[in-house]
Parts: C-alpha cells; sequence; structure tokens
C-alpha cells in the first residue's frame, strides 16, 4: 500500500523539495538524482549528500513542526511523496509504536528488564507536573544525549508531549534503543 499511494514528482536541479522554517506536509523518498540536506543552507559544513533510496520529512510529520532543514536537488531527478494523512494511516504506527498501561507496568515492574520512563516535555511543563518515576529529557536535548542512554534499556515515553513524544519514540528507535509511546 505504502508503493501504491507514493505520489512521483519531477524536479530540477536547484530545486528545493523542503526548507528550512516552512511547513512540510509529506515524508519524501529521492528516486532518482542528487539531493543536499542542510541545516543551514548558506553554510557548506553542513550539507549531507542523499542518494536515491534516501527518505526524508518523518520527523517534521511526527512532531507536527516546521522543517529543521533544506533538501535541495543537485541534480534532475525525481521524489516519491506520502501525504500527511497517508502517513498517519501507514508509516506511523511502524515509528512510533504505542504500549498499553498493563504491558508496561509489567515492563517498569520487572526487575530483569531496564526500563526507563521518559518525559519529552520541555523542563517548565515538567516541574508543573509529571508521573511518578518519569525522568525529564526534552525532546532539544534527546538528540545529543542519546548516547548517554543505556543500549539494552526499554524507554518508555508519556504522551503528555503530544506529537513531540511521539518524535521522541521515533528518535529513540532511530538511535537503536527500544522505545515505546504509552497510551494515553
Amino acid at each position: 500500500r505504502f508503493f501504491m499511494e507514493l505520489e512521483r514528482v519531477e524536479l530540477r536541479a536547484g530545486d528545493d523539495i523542503v526548507r528550512i522554517g516552512c511547513r512540510n506536509d509529506y515524508f519524501y523518498i529521492l528516486f532518482e538524482g542528487g539531493a543536499e540536506l542542510s541545516t543551514d543552507p548558506a553554510a557548506t559544513a553542513t550539507v549531507v549528500e542523499l542518494l536515491p533510496g534516501s527518505h526524508f520529512g518523518e520527523e517534521a510529520l511526527l512532531a507536527g513542526t516546521a522543517s529543521n532543514v533544506t533538501v535541495r536537488m543537485k541534480a534532475d531527478g525525481a521524489v516519491g511523496r506520502l501525504g500527511k494523512l497517508q502517513f498517519d494511516q501507514i508509516l506511523r504506527p511502524a515509528l512510533v509504536q504505542v504500549i498499553d498501561r498493563e504491558t508496561a507496568a509489567g515492563f517498569l515492574d520487572d526487575s530483569a528488564r531496564c526500563c526507563e520512563l521518559l518525559d519529552i516535555r520541555p523542563a517548565e511543563a515538567f516541574a508543573d507536573g509529571h508521573r511518578t518515576g518519569a525522568r525529564a529529557l526534552s525532546i532539544e536535548s534527546l538528540r545529543s544525549s542519546l548516547h548517554q542512554l543505556a543500549a539494552g534499556a526499554t524507554f518508555l515515553v508519556t504522551p503528555e508531549g503530544g506529537q513531540h513524544a511521539q518524535l521522541g519514540v521515533f528518535l529513540l528507535r532511530q538511535g537503536g534503543r527500544s522505545a515505546y509511546l504509552l497510551a494515553d
């Protein structure tokens, strides 16, 4: 179904697919040509080359935020794009797995399992109230501290962070960690 839903878009060298700071309502896969991903289009040091098969756009869709990168075609080519509705129906469940309260309680009670409860909200929101036993780890600091989190642990992310909590689960899983979003 995923491949059937992809819309093919032809692009020319120099075309911006995604612009930093702009709303993005698509998940993309580079089909043909080459592209560059940059967190600062004016700087050359932050450029990542994208080859056919590369994908992007999922973080902005998961978090419901503007794009934090610019992706520009370096050669004529094509992308496949999947709209937000199709992304939510097809990919989101695989990228952000949800765990029910009973299973989560079993994980937390299992002394043989290293399990940690994370609250992804900003420190101010965490200070206003949080679940017992939860550790504060804002989405902003998650990327930089991912390497410090136990590789064999299971992370349960509280749902209070909304879409940022979903992005946190995705980033943890992308970083090789076992992570689930607690059901509301």
